[in-house]
């Protein structure tokens, strides 16, 4: 392919992303003006989108203080080689998560080489680089986990580590 016809795909695509956008735009705008009372629920909706919730998560997601908890939905360690630690945690998305993440990482002391926090769909994936060689990789996972645990138990004395999971 030649740049011209490289350049011309490429704002093909980018128009059918501005149509699609607005498409969605246009969606919003109807369902907000829609009074919630009318709004009803079809049973088509699709199903991918759902997160399974375990009988212990019910019942963190019971508990009046869960709000205030980190509730990790997925943790991972991976060594990627030259002593760098990836960490890969998905937590539900809660009023100040990212803070409490942050607060947690800072207290375990790791050496942080890069942190990335998004934000999407009611989650929250926090990917850290940690300098650290391939032997501490399972110390490193069971030390975020007591960190976020010890957390948790400091906001709700009731739940163990065992509600990360």
């Amino acid at each position: 392919m030649d740049k011209a016809s490289i350049i011309k795909d490429a704002i093909s695509y980018i128009q059918g992303l501005q149509y699609e956008e607005g498409k969605l735009e246009a969606e919003i705008r109807e369902l907000e003006s829609t009074p919630k009372s009318s709004l009803s629920f079809s049973k088509d909706f699709d199903r991918d989108l759902l997160v399974p919730v375990t009988s212990k998560k019910l019942k963190q997601l019971d508990s009046s203080s869960s709000s205030s908890l980190i509730e990790v939905l997925e943790l991972k360690v991976t060594f990627m080689g030259e002593r760098t630690m990836v960490v890969s945690i998905t937590c539900n998305k809660r009023t100040d998560t990212m803070v409490k993440l942050c607060e947690v990482f800072e207290s375990l002391n790791l050496k942080i080489l890069t942190s990335n926090l998004t934000s999407f769909s009611g989650m929250i994936f926090h990917t850290v680089f940690i300098e650290a060689d391939e032997e501490e990789q399972e110390v490193l996972r069971l030390k975020i986990e007591t960190g976020i645990g010890a957390y948790n138990e400091t906001q709700s004395p009731t739940l163990s580590i065992d509600s990360l999971y």
